[in-house]
């Protein structure tokens, strides 16, 4: 009978470490799979959309009814709209408008329409990021138009379009094509001190899907221009974050010759007076050929090998001209180069400001490890 007093606390306390009491069913909840971020005619306001899935009409994958929230077209899932001075007033509308709780737990995407990432974004990623249910993986992207039009593209190989552009964005990075940022990379990089200008992937909604234009260019928070084409973007990637480049084409006398990257290696070196001096060795193998160089001489696959560091080298220059000249921002990620290696000099200057009169020299090294095999 002594430990009749420590059973009954004991069975009193079991319940409460059951750790279910503020369960929530599946059922009651609203599962957000992507945010579009618009601009509005007021510019203290900015309209917040959310992409809503409808799960029995994805699992029956036979249409559905009129989405009322957005007033978007037929579809598996709703858009729901609010507009507000703030991120969280806009949200609170769209909360008061629905009938459960909104998750962001599998949220995808974040969109932000080309006018409003102009005008600026540090409020809303400020307000996504103390948001404690959304991922830092998720994909935060600029798009052409309105980012709630966006949403409603009919993409006929998936139901929910978001999915479309998960894919699309995964296989882009993988693939070393587009510029791999992340929420989490997206947000290091507004907080870095010498990384004053961000990067985002920057895309248009088209007929039956969407199409990958470049990356965005920020100073600061605001969108100031962007980098179209793929051959450029891989320039400022190869430096930006070391990826292996693009395929360069070069005509020889008879034909052409294709050299296909396979690694990169740069190394950046930053002066006491702040002048930057970066290195680029290639590595690749010849991809096609329709021209008649025997490449199995050396003489000939180092006259290759210049002519496509010539290449890479002019298309590289023309890139830093125009990020100084033209977007005056640093697409490169050069000032984090600056402020570790040169402090002084960093600490003396506004890289922001200044980084237009910076000069910037590269080098190319171009190896080619594998040219093919030679029907002769």
């Amino acid at each position: 009978m002594r430990h009749l007093p420590k059973i009954i606390i004991l069975l009193l306390i079991f319940p409460l470490l059951a750790g279910c009491w503020d369960r929530r069913e599946i059922e009651d909840r609203l599962y957000v799979s992507a945010i579009a971020i618009d601009s509005t005619e007021d510019d203290d306001t900015a309209e917040i959309s959310v992409q809503i899935p409808i799960p029995n009409q994805v699992v029956g994958g036979g249409g559905g009814g009129q989405a009322e929230g957005g007033k978007g077209p037929s579809g598996p899932f709703e858009l729901l709209s609010g507009v507000g001075k703030t991120y969280s007033e806009a949200m609170h509308q769209i909360v008061v408008s629905s009938n459960d709780p909104l998750f962001f737990g599998n949220m995808q995407v974040v969109m932000i329409s080309e006018d409003q990432a102009k005008k600026g974004i540090e409020r809303f990623m400020d307000a996504v990021k103390r948001t404690s249910e959304v991922r830092r993986q998720l994909y935060p992207i600029v798009v052409k138009g309105k980012a709630k039009d966006a949403l409603n593209v009919k993409v006929p190989s998936e139901e929910i379009p978001i999915n479309y552009i998960r894919g699309m964005l995964r296989s882009g990075t993988r693939n070393g094509i587009y510029a791999d940022i992340t929420l989490g990379q997206l947000l290091i990089d507004m907080g870095l001190p010498g990384c004053q200008f961000p990067i985002m992937n920057y895309m248009e909604p088209i007929e039956g899907g969407y199409r990958w234009d470049g990356i965005a260019v920020f100073k600061g928070e605001k969108m100031v221009g962007a980098i179209e084409g793929r051959q450029n973007v891989a320039g400022v990637l190869q430096v930006r974050t070391n990826q292996k480049g693009h395929v360069v084409i070069v005509q020889r006398k008879d034909g052409m010759i294709a050299f296909h990257p396979y690694s990169s290696n740069r190394k950046i070196k930053v002066n006491p007076d702040g002048s930057v001096v970066i290195n680029i060795e290639v590595t690749g193998l010849i991809q096609e050929k329709t021209s008649t160089d025997d490449l199995s001489k050396a003489e000939v696959l180092e006259d290759v090998g210049n002519q496509v560091s010539a290449t890479y080298q002019n298309q590289m220059k023309d890139l830093v001209n125009r990020s100084q000249k033209e977007l005056k921002a640093d697409i490169f990620n050069l000032g984090e180069y600056v402020r570790a290696y040169q402090p002084k000099f960093y600490n003396s200057i506004n890289w922001q400001e200044d980084y237009p009169n910076i000069p910037i020299t590269t080098k190319y090294h171009v190896t080619i490890h594998r040219y093919g095999i030679s029907s002769d």
